[in-house]
């Protein structure tokens, strides 16, 4: 097992685990950051270890990552995995590195419910490890100015939010992959696309509370075991009325993803495709949003995900292993997405 000294080197030796749309952006970012040596990956697909070897050369690939930690070669230089795997198979992966003496680097979402959550928390506690999830949204400038506007109450009294998200997602995708799709692998449009945007909610409006939740399964038919659309009534504990509409029906591409904050001294419409622009600001004070650079987003050919901001989340991990200040999402953080994601599911009737 590795020492719990050498868990918190830098730079670190990291072990990604999964190659496939997302774990190549995890490859890309740990490759453009200097704290970290992308020293292996692993994947039980065997077309997603070909594409790895391409993508790699002279990068050690395996299949699984019990295989990793069993090369005398190779355990001893890690210190972190990044998990890039379906959701169901983060929490057990994540813990089986941690018993190893590995931090471990989730993908969205830390795991399928709270309980799964508490697990990583009790290994990371009896490993001495730490753990990071990624939820890169939050490097979005227009995020950060939506953020700071509400902490300084330039908004007043935040009365009322509406969280619109319209994507696409169509057969081309639930058909490229034999997870997708799958009510114990997946989990939902709210696990799966738009976790990052329940996180922004939640950072920026505070504890939430749900009242009434609606699911349909308007356009997908048999493709899923899930809703594609869906509907959520919620109130802040600061006392604002906050509605998400959601959908995975669009046609094509996704369309939006945007907040509406409505305070009583002002209003802002955080919009675009991916919260990429400010589309309305208008304040008593006369806040204004400066220019901004733009974001880009994860482009997978035929289809698009969030923000492409996995650079800056992985300088922010080798910050906090540093113990210097980050804009990482907590733990605690983490684990409140995953809980009101599961809180609006309890209300989800099976569709199996």
């Amino acid at each position: 097992m590795i020492s719990q000294s050498k868990s918190d080197g830098i730079p670190c030796g990291i072990v990604l685990v999964g190659y496939g749309h997302i774990g190549r952006r995890h490859a890309q970012a740990i490759r453009q950051t200097s704290d970290f040596h992308l020293l292996a990956i692993a994947d039980i697909d065997e077309d997603a270890r070909n594409q790895a070897e391409r993508d790699f050369p002279g990068v050690p690939i395996y299949k699984r990552l019990s295989a990793v930690l069993a090369d005398p070669e190779m355990h001893w230089q890690l210190h972190a995995a990044a998990i890039c795997t379906p959701n169901s198979s983060h929490s057990s992966l994540a813990i089986e590195a941690q018993q190893w003496g590995l931090n471990a680097i989730i993908e969205k979402p830390m795991a399928m419910d709270i309980d799964e959550c508490l697990q990583i928390a009790k290994s990371a506690d009896i490993n001495g490890t730490r753990v990071f999830c990624v939820l890169q949204n939050r490097y979005s400038p227009h995020v950060r100015f939506v953020l700071e506007a509400v902490q300084a109450e330039r908004l007043g009294k935040i009365k009322n939010v509406g969280l619109s998200l319209f994507w696409n997602r169509d057969k081309r995708y639930y058909s490229a992959n034999g997870w997708r799709g799958k009510l114990h692998h997946d989990g939902g449009p709210l696990y799966t696309q738009f976790s990052h945007f329940i996180d922004l909610l939640l950072l920026i409006c505070g504890p939430l509370v749900v009242e009434a939740a609606w699911f349909a399964n308007a356009t997908h038919g048999a493709e899923i075991e899930f809703e594609d659309s869906g509907m959520v009534k919620l109130w802040s504990g600061a006392g604002a009325d906050v509605s998400v509409n959601y959908s995975t029906s669009v046609t094509r591409r996704n369309l939006e993803s945007s907040m509406v904050l409505i305070g009583t001294k002002g209003t802002i419409k955080l919009g675009g495709q991916y919260m990429n622009a400010i589309e309305f600001c208008e304040t008593e004070d006369g806040l204004s949003a400066p220019e901004m650079t733009q974001v880009q987003f994860n482009d997978y050919g035929s289809w698009a995900g969030s923000a492409a901001n996995h650079h800056q989340f992985y300088a922010d991990v080798a910050r906090a292993l540093k113990n210097q200040p980050s804009q990482l999402a907590t733990f605690k953080e983490a684990i409140e997405t995953v809980a009101l994601i599961e809180e609006i599911y309890r209300r989800r009737p099976s569709l199996r």
